[in-house]
């Protein structure tokens, strides 16, 4: 069992359990479903994609959780996404401008590859 360890987030308010909460690894949110009290939020994970009678990929979806949380708190947990990604926004642009740093400096080596060379 892992040690676990609890957080003081606000006055008066503590939270347990941190380490021994699930972690479930999302590529996106496939359907949002609003009423009253609640709302529903289904995330996914992409496990692939099969062609359709058109010969376009169709990309094939899991859902990988079903969230059911009330209208007032998902409207909060809007918010401070919201603003933790404000709070970071230097943080983002600097690393979002590493990667593409990165990424250029990898293209600017393939430049360099005999590609005729390479087995096929």
């Amino acid at each position: 069992m892992t040690e676990n360890r609890n957080v003081v987030i606000l006055p008066g308010i503590e939270l347990h359990g941190i380490l021994d909460a699930p972690q479930i690894q999302a590529d996106g949110i496939s359907q949002v479903m609003v009423g009253t009290p609640n709302v529903k939020i289904l995330f996914h994970q992409l496990v692939g994609s099969s062609p359709n009678p058109t010969n376009e990929k169709t990309e094939i979806r899991k859902v990988a959780l079903s969230l059911v949380i009330s209208l007032h708190d998902a409207i909060q947990m809007s918010q401070s996404i919201l603003a933790a990604v404000k709070r970071s926004e230097d943080e983002i642009n600097r690393l979002r401008d590493e990667q593409i740093k990165t990424i250029n400096e990898a293209l600017d080596n393939i430049k360099e590859i005999d590609v005729s060379s390479l087995k096929r």
